[in-house]
């Protein structure tokens, strides 16, 4: 799709053309069909009456389910159940109900944003329970339908009221439009399943025009219509399409603008924001509000920053922008302030007012964008995709009401109109900001106008998220960008204010490594070298506060081998007050592997706490040589790891002297979390865990809950480890508390749910490391695609990228828009519009005939192992919910509630997956370590219903290891009786 080389041609309005009425149920064979339906309702009205009519048509029998919003999932009657519109797990349960009836439904109706219309402004505090009916009901069913590896076409008819404009009325619920994102999106990613919005105007309920718009859409929703934005007015039938509209070069004058005018602008040190302001700020010299959640340095710092980085640094770029804007005579006010959040958003207004006098327009253009299918989305991180643009606009609204503006201007994108794969939630929150200017336009007068903005080549969070895909995808072989100082760390190659990634190339010479082999030579990446990594990323943007990392798990080891170089990346991506982290690495064939992975914050720095290391010490009386407990037998450890001056050991409890030598102390300076001494400090007393064999056990480790840095390690330390109660030797798994104190007996470091597991055959280990990477990918592949979907989403929008919006062409386009007074919609966009709406459409067909719409299980099923276990199915709903995961990911056609995870071929790799699984299946919230202590379905099971917090003691594990020893024996004896 080329680029259209006049601007002037770029301009589409959004327009309703009136078309013929579908053919009536009739004569589609609706009647005595016997077709199930599903219809999502309220307990009354408009809903019900549509529903008594589909029963008289279908019958009773023959299938029509309701379905209504309740506190929880359950039957309340033949064919009606209720359920929780915020929990997963009940759109799961209520499609698995059905399909065990055989009244699956190929026709599903979605009416739960069918109330009567009030007059009334959105309001905040109301947005989250509109969202649930409206945008998460439809994404948790899409969820829900694509772990049900549907072999069936489903139509998805969504029903609201009052979320469109047609001829020019208000729009009462522009937070229903977020339907529209999911429901452009899902026929998509799954297809399979076809999608159709239909925005009505109720009648009086009981008359004669609601009966016949109900026999209407009930043929609207049994044919086999290819519209997919629909509206009824009356008896009418609208469809939405987009129509060409030339805009020649900005007339001369001001327009809207007033010289020396106060305007306030929203994502405003991002890329587009900035080139709106220039624009601003050439014509009329603006006093410029540039509202951010992160904002610059102090100004009288800015000449140091500008000299001390490079000049592709993203602050050093913003700094040099917001200089250029002043000598074009604009005045510059930086903001630091979360739009979402009202009580911020009104300091700002009142600072700019006691700074400029007044608010003259506001230009809203914060947003995020975080592309990935909708199998693999969250809703902590929809919502942080969603706030800018729905709560943002809302308490933008509100904050700003009483100023009299001379406009309102939202950037919207044109993926609400296309609605792209990847991006449901970021074509939810656009088409909300669509519905959005219509109804203010409508509603107070004020000049309101969202711009559905195509794809920017050069700056915007989509050219941002694009060059993160490339950094995954291995196109970035020359790190560039700014140079850290940490000596491990390398440089920054992307740089957002929500991502960081940061590249170094190792090899095995680097100490890390080097120092840390097995005894055949292979160098191996320590975990706390992750750690260390993790902290110093998140260093970056210091602040004086401690540190927190939660949830890291290691699913592969990084292991060279002698010459060998890898390119090593640390990515941070802001969810909330926090980051997640990926560390990995890359060979040169350009092969990526995942090495640990969790989240990592800051935390209010705790009082000072200090433990007496003499009455620790005096609990523990026995004394042990440091060689004995280094693991040496496997492991051969440089000078930096031989740091243990002293061990001794109590009742399960261990307290270790460390003291790194005085030739390695520089490190300090940079290795705050210093992998080797962090090493020794955990990893030194799994002589603690029951059965412990020093001479033949090895033990890795597979995860840490949670790591608190109030300080950083000194040269001279104590540790102290706990082993806990949870410890099970038949399962190999070790789990430890550590405090870390200083000499003084201050806590440094804490460490709880330290997870490690026993390695017999090291050599198995280092051949399984690729083969086990490549099972997990098919895996995540066959979970949904996720892999080959997302490879293919970078592509499209790479391929986007190169025939977009240049930032001068932007700043032209906004002027001609500004000059030339339409609203409250307009599409700017350098491709055909309407030709991108088909392309979305056709590479959905494509993905359905090359087979790749249908999730499939991920592996062959096969027959349960031999295993020292009886096998005992699953008893209790909770049971068989977590055994139909295992039993399809690990590709087993049958598991036992005792069965071990580990056991039966389950890895620390797969353990992600399962934990997000389990997450949605079960809707409850557990640390993903949790899994290794629990490896099995009873276990876990059971720790769930003691309210997560109550652990089994090692006595009862070790009784029930006895029983099971003992069934197995019995098993076999037998087994060897009916042999004889």
């Amino acid at each position: 799709m080329k680029k259209k080389q006049n601007i002037a041609d770029w301009f589409y309005l959004p327009t309703w053309k009136e078309t013929v009425l579908p053919a009536s149920w009739e004569s589609n064979d609706l009647k005595g069909g016997g077709i199930p339906w599903l219809v999502f309702a309220d307990d009354g009205g408009f809903s019900a009456r549509l529903v008594e009519r589909l029963v008289s048509i279908e019958g009773k029998d023959r299938g029509v389910t309701t379905v209504v919003p309740g506190r929880r999932f359950r039957k309340l009657g033949d064919g009606l159940y209720s359920m929780n519109p915020r929990r997963p797990a009940d759109y799961d349960a209520l499609l698995e109900e059905l399909a065990g009836a055989g009244r699956f439904p190929p026709k599903i109706a979605h009416l739960w944003n069918v109330r009567p219309s009030e007059p009334v402004e959105a309001r905040i505090e109301d947005q989250e329970e509109d969202l649930d009916l409206s945008f998460y009901s439809l994404l948790y069913l899409a969820q829900a339908l694509g772990r049900q590896n549907l072999n069936q076409p489903v139509h998805i008819g969504v029903i609201a009221n009052g979320m469109q404009q047609v001829a020019g009325e208000v729009v009462p619920h522009p937070e229903r439009a977020t339907l529209l994102g999911p429901c452009k999106v899902i026929p998509h990613e799954f297809p399979k399943i076809t999608c159709t919005t239909i925005d009505i105007a109720l009648p009086q309920p009981g008359c004669w025009r609601e009966e016949r718009l109900i026999g209407q859409l009930i043929s609207e929703l049994s044919g086999n219509l290819s519209d997919a934005v629909i509206a009824y007015r009356g008896h009418q039938r609208w469809v939405q399409t987009f129509s060409a509209l030339r805009f020649d070069e900005a007339v001369t004058g001001k327009g809207l603008l007033r010289t020396g005018g106060t305007y306030l602008i929203t994502g405003g040190l991002g890329g587009i924001a900035l080139t709106l302001a220039e624009h601003l700020a050439k014509r009329v010299k603006a006093n410029l509000v540039l509202v951010g959640r992160h904002g610059l340095p102090p100004r009288d710092g800015w000449a140091k920053w500008l000299e001390s980085y490079d000049d592709q640094d993203k602050t050093s770029v913003r700094i040099r922008k917001v200089q250029g804007l002043e000598q074009m005579g604009a005045k510059v006010f930086i903001a630091t302030a979360d739009v979402a959040d009202a009580n911020q958003m009104r300091k700002v207004v009142d600072d700019a007012k006691n700074r400029f006098g007044g608010i003259q327009g506001v230009i809203h253009a914060a947003g995020l964008i975080n592309d990935s299918i909708i199998q693999l989305k969250s809703r902590e991180a929809i919502d942080q995709v969603l706030a800018p643009k729905v709560k943002g606009t809302l308490v933008l609204d509100a904050v700003l009401r009483d100023e009299k503006l001379d406009f309102f201007i939202l950037c919207s994108s044109v993926s609400a109109i296309s609605g792209p794969a990847g991006q449901a939630d970021y074509a939810a929150a656009n088409a909300f900001l669509d519905a959005f200017a219509h109804q203010k336009a409508a509603k107070d007068g004020t000049y309101t106008l969202a711009i559905n903005w195509g794809v920017w080549r050069e700056v915007g969070i989509v050219a941002e998220a694009a060059a993160q895909a490339r950094v995954g995808d291995g196109v970035v072989s020359e790190p560039a960008g700014k140079g850290t100082t940490h000596p491990l760390l390398g440089r920054c190659i992307v740089d957002s204010d929500d991502e960081k990634v940061y590249s170094t190339e190792l090899t095995d010479r680097h100490w890390v490594l080097g120092e840390h082999r097995f005894k055949s030579g292979e160098a191996v990446f320590p975990g706390t070298a992750s750690l260390e990594l993790a902290r110093a990323a998140l260093e970056q943007n210091s602040l004086n506060k401690a540190v927190e990392i939660r949830d890291l798990l290691f699913p592969e080891p990084m292991i060279l081998r002698a010459g060998e170089r890898r390119e090593l990346r640390v990515a941070l991506k802001r969810q909330g007050d926090s980051f997640k982290f990926d560390i990995s690495s890359q060979s040169g064939s350009g092969e990526t592997r995942t090495h640990a992975r969790g989240t990592i914050g800051y935390i209010d720095r705790p009082q000072a706490r200090s433990r007496s290391i003499a009455e620790i010490e005096a609990r523990c009386g026995v004394s042990e040589r440091p060689s004995a407990v280094e693991q040496s037998t496997h492991v051969d450890f440089g000078p930096r790891w031989k740091n243990i001056k002293r061990v001794r050991f109590g009742s399960r409890e261990a307290l270790v002297a460390i003291e790194l030598s005085e030739t390695f102390s520089a490190d300090l300076e940079h290795y705050k979390l210093h992998p080797a001494t962090l090493d020794m400090a955990a990893g030194s007393a799994h002589a603690l865990i029951h059965g412990n064999d020093r001479a033949k056990d090895f033990y890795v480790p597979l995860s840490y809950g949670t790591v608190r840095m109030n300080a950083p390690l000194p040269a001279k330390l104590f540790s102290h480890i706990k082993v806990r109660d949870e410890n099970v030797i038949q399962k190999g798994i070790g789990v430890f508390d550590v405090t870390i104190l200083d000499e003084d007996g201050l806590e440094i470091v804490e460490i709880s749910d330290f997870v490690v597991r026993r390695i017999t055959d090291i050599a198995k280990m280092l051949g399984d490391v690729g083969s086990v990477a490549a099972r997990s990918q098919r895996i995540e592949q066959g979970s949904g695609g996720g892999s080959s979907q997302r490879d293919a989403i970078s592509e499209v929008v790479r391929a986007r990228l190169e025939q977009g919006i240049t930032p001068a062409e932007g700043g032209d386009a906004f002027c001609r828009i500004l000059s030339g007074g339409v609203s409250p919609q307009i599409i700017v966009c350098s491709q055909d519009v309407n030709a991108l709406i088909d392309a979305a459409n056709a590479a959905g067909k494509a993905a359905d005939a090359n087979g790749t719409g249908q999730a499939q299980p991920a592996v062959l099923q096969h027959s349960r192992p031999e295993l020292p276990t009886t096998f005992v199915p699953a008893g209790t709903e909770q049971e068989r919910k977590i055994a139909a995961i295992w039993q399809e990911l690990l590709g087993i056609q049958q598991v036992g509630i005792h069965d071990d995870f580990f056991e039966l071929g389950g890895h620390s790799l797969m353990i992600v997956t399962v934990h997000s699984r389990l997450h949605q299946a079960l809707d409850a919230t557990f640390p993903v370590a949790k899994m290794f202590q629990y490896p099995t379905i009873s276990s876990l099971a059971n720790y769930l219903r003691q309210g997560q917090g109550d652990k089994p003691s090692y006595g009862n594990l070790r009784n029930r290891a006895e029983r099971q020893r003992e069934a197995l024996a019995r098993q076999k004896q037998l087994a060897k009786g009916k042999s004889q």
